[in-house]
């Protein structure tokens, strides 16, 4: 497997996670945020949604620790690889359902990282390359849930997953905010392991599901 790395930089977000800070290879942005047109808006509401972590999902952490700052300015060097399986799994999901990718990581403050996410999805090929991608919003750094429930609350989505290696059920005391809207729509991965094959099928149901 691959091994994968925290990407390094990073601040501290009002809920304590790690925030994708100034990366050296680019400057602090709002790539993907975007405002989006009334027929996104529309498909956004009839497709299913997929809400991406990245750090524990595309790229697990493997126990390794984290690495040294990079010696070059060199974007590939700065962020962290994603493993195949988990690209996989990504795309299979994808391709079953015809979910759009909203990405709800901290990577979505900058833009060299949404830069980075968009190249490593054109490079697997379809239907990574070809999928509809936008994000959370870049500057409102609140517990990950809440950040979900706002664009769920302004885009009102009728099938939606979210994908992340933090609870976003139960979990800590402010999860209890809308415990009941995430109930039946998380998938909790393991972060030292990443999203795989086995999470493949029960994140089809859930998008799939009459009524979700």
């Amino acid at each position: 497997a691959v091994m994968a790395r925290r990407p390094q930089g990073a601040a501290l977000g009002v809920d304590g996670r790690k925030r994708a800070g100034p990366s050296r290879c680019g400057r602090r942005g709002t790539a993907g945020a975007a405002g989006s047109s009334a027929a996104e808006e529309h498909r956004a509401t009839e497709s299913g949604v997929v809400f991406l972590d990245v750090d524990g999902v595309l790229a697990p952490f493997g126990g390794d620790a984290p690495p040294p700052p990079p010696k070059t300015s060199d974007c590939s060097e700065f962020f962290p690889p994603f493993t195949p399986a988990a690209l996989a799994a990504l795309a299979a999901i994808v391709d079953a359902t015809g979910a759009r990718i909203v990405l709800s990581s901290s990577w979505r403050a900058s833009d060299d990282a949404v830069r980075a996410i968009r190249e490593r999805f054109r490079d697997f090929g379809p239907p990574l390359a070809t999928v509809a991608f936008e994000t959370t919003h870049p500057k409102k750094h609140m517990p990950r849930q809440w950040e979900i429930a706002d664009w769920i609350r302004s885009r009102r989505p009728t099938r939606w997953l979210a994908i992340d290696d933090e609870p976003l059920v139960d979990g800590p005391p402010e999860n209890r905010r809308y415990h009941h809207l995430f109930r039946g729509h998380a998938l909790l991965i393991d972060s030292a392991s990443g999203l795989g094959p086995h999470h493949v099928q029960p994140a089809i149901d859930i998008l799939l599901r009459e009524g979700a």
